[in-house]
């Protein structure tokens, strides 16, 4: 039986941060679900309903409608259908285990510890990949931030995207 309301599809319920793009300027939001077709925008000074706008995160990028407008959030209605597991790939095959260890690690290594050029490339990897997570989890706390501004929230993007990189560079 085939769908015909969007509204139905499956929702993958996240918190990303983004860009919303319209006429009269761009914003900082967070993206708390997001389906094929559409997705839950939560931000100050939303556009209103029917104004037409994109959404941007790193290099990925969705024109829509705002379907509806209230408070801090709104529905966004996409022009094309998107591949919800490119927005929401994470950084890499981690398992968060290792993420915690290497972070634990990294705090409790001595300030008199060999430098990073002298480290096993084992000690290395976990040591970057420990940083990364700890960047990424620093990006959501501030994407969270009620005063978030539009150039903080690009800062911030790009800042994501380099610990993402970082992580998933081949090991």
């Amino acid at each position: 039986m085939q769908q015909d309301d969007p509204r139905l599809d499956p929702r993958s319920n996240v918190f990303l941060t983004a860009v919303l793009c319209a006429e009269r300027g761009a914003c900082a939001v967070r993206i708390r679900n997001l389906s094929m077709h559409g997705a839950l925008l939560e931000g100050n000074d939303l556009p209103p309903e029917g104004t037409l706008v994109e959404i941007k995160r790193g290099s990925l990028r969705a024109a829509g409608d705002i379907a509806w407008s209230r408070d801090q959030h709104c529905g966004v209605r996409f022009a094309a259908t998107i591949d919800v597991g490119n927005w929401l790939e994470r950084a890499g095959p981690i398992g968060q285990q290792r993420i915690d260890s290497a972070i634990a690690d990294f705090r409790r290594a001595p300030t008199s510890s060999p430098s990073f050029a002298v480290l096993p490339l084992e000690m290395k990897e976990a040591r970057l990949c420990g940083l990364a997570a700890e960047i990424l989890q620093v990006c959501e706390k501030m994407a969270g931030s009620p005063s978030l501004t539009i150039a903080v929230a690009e800062q911030i993007l790009k800042i994501e995207a380099a610990a993402r990189a970082i992580a998933a560079s081949p090991r």
